[in-house]
């Protein structure tokens, strides 16, 4: 059985993690952990949201979404990451997400990727597994799920986002491009973790591109922080 702790995350925001996350010393440290994005988060969604959290990992953070009184969507195309979710979700006396989708956010729809209403794909019942690694666009696109923002909202009919965070370590044009119609149509409020020497590495992208390109469709750019990437907020 997995032990679960309750912990306050960067000072702030008290969860019930797994015991192998509640010792990240990153939480509890002064500078906290990408501590402002958090807090921007915080102090901008609520009830009536709906977030679509694109990287969603092994779910702390789209679980604060929740706390804070938004619905979720779940992209992560890694299926050994997915064995967190159902602890989490139960220890924090969560609802079910809108969806999860087992497969890339991006700029193209491929037949591989699932969509999973009100709840966890079934790998997710599997033992929780502390060593599940990263899965990259760039390198394992071919062999996952990829599925476009547009497509989930306009063929699929999901409800659409009001809020997109988005933390893929060099895919952002991707994501962004697959979003164009929803970003054009409704607006969400953006979150972007930019990554440009990944984006520059993987696709030969530049992170001033996506920038202007977004302030192009009418969003107002606030730069949150330089930690190990650079946190910019879009409304």
């Amino acid at each position: 059985m997995t032990e679960m702790v309750e912990v306050v995350i960067n000072g702030e925001f008290k969860i019930v993690l797994p015991q192998h996350r509640a010792d990240r010393s990153e939480w509890y440290e002064p500078e906290g952990w990408e501590k402002i994005r958090t807090k921007s988060m915080a102090d901008n969604i609520g009830k009536g949201d709906v977030v679509y959290y694109v990287g969603a990992e092994e779910g702390e953070f789209p679980a604060l979404c929740q706390m804070w009184g938004a619905k979720v969507v779940l992209f992560e195309p890694n299926p050994q990451v997915w064995s967190h979710y159902p602890v989490l979700w139960s220890a924090n006396k969560l609802e079910p997400p809108i969806a999860t989708i087992a497969a890339f956010a991006s700029d193209i729809n491929n037949d591989k990727a699932e969509i999973f209403h009100n709840g966890f794909p079934p790998v997710s019942n599997e033992n929780l597994n502390k060593a599940h690694g990263f899965k990259e666009l760039y390198l394992e696109g071919d062999n996952y799920g990829q599925i476009t923002i547009d497509s989930l909202v306009y063929v699929h009919e999901l409800e659409a986002p009001t809020a997109i965070s988005i933390d893929v370590e060099g895919s952002e044009w991707k994501v962004l491009k697959g979003s164009e119609r929803v970003l054009r149509e409704h607006k969400p409020k953006i979150w972007l973790s930019g990554h440009p020497e990944f984006m520059f590495h993987q696709f030969g992208e530049y992170l001033s591109e996506v920038r202007y390109w977004i302030k192009a469709l009418g969003y107002k750019e606030t730069l949150l922080d330089y930690q190990h990437e650079v946190h910019l907020f879009y409304e």
